[in-house]
């Protein structure tokens, strides 16, 4: 296989970091996960990658880990997402019973398919429902 000098990665657009978005939610039966890969202007960037979602219950110290869903880069293009607020992998993660705290982290493994680098990051998501509008 072909391999890029170190030199000549540097010069094309790579994901430097990835976050979690801010529309990524707790929802009934699943967590919705938006994966945002960014470049290193901080711009969203389409990358094929394998990415693995874990979720933890932290108030569960016994056994916090809720569950694991990995997401292999063939599936990439499938999961990719893009709207006027969102530009990411969305996905959907099923829960095996409804959450029962009102905090959920969750940590994000993104192995880069062109790089090979693994870039992780985790966020705390609210399972408070949303507010009710004011009529």
């Amino acid at each position: 296989p072909a391999t890029l000098s170190i030199a000549r990665l540097n010069q094309l657009f790579t994901v430097a970091t990835v976050e979690i978005g801010s529309l990524s939610a707790v929802r009934e039966n699943s967590l919705k996960v938006y994966v945002v890969p960014r470049d290193a202007d901080g711009d969203p960037l389409k990358a094929a990658a394998a990415i693995r979602v874990e979720a933890f219950d932290l108030t569960k110290p016994e056994k916090p880990l809720l569950g694991r869903w990995d997401f292999p880069a063939g599936d990439a293009g499938k999961n990719w997402y893009e709207s006027i607020i969102v530009r990411g992998y969305a996905l959907t993660c099923p829960l095996k019973a409804p959450a029962s705290t009102t905090e959920i982290t969750v940590r994000i493994s993104f192995v880069d398919s062109l790089t090979q680098r693994t870039l992780t990051t985790q966020r705390v998501l609210s399972n408070k429902p949303a507010p009710m509008p004011a009529k």
